[in-house]
């Protein structure tokens, strides 16, 4: 879904201390010393990107989505071509 570019260096991810939870579906992402997230890997893509690139969205770890602004797009265009008499409707 999203290119190999957009994701973060290994040397740049190693400088930072990598976390791995599990509720419904693993979650990993990336803090620094003073525990603020710099980075998560996305859900959909499995890159490794910056905090700011993910959608905000309250329940979400750091308040962000688990899925890229890419992958999140790239999802939001699919499903509107499937429904779009649907999204038309409203």
């Amino acid at each position: 879904m999203s290119k190999e570019g957009d994701a973060l260096s290994p040397e740049f991810l190693n400088s930072y201390k990598r976390i791995e939870k599990t509720r419904k579906k693993k979650s990993v992402w990336y803090e620094n010393a003073e525990g603020v997230i710099v980075a998560k890997v996305c859900s959909k893509c499995e890159y490794a990107k910056l905090f700011e690139e993910f959608p905000k969205h309250n329940t979400g770890i750091g308040g962000r989505e688990a899925s890229c602004k890419t992958c999140k797009a790239k999802d939001t265009r699919d499903w509107y071509k499937e429904n779009r008499d649907v999204a038309l409707e409203n």
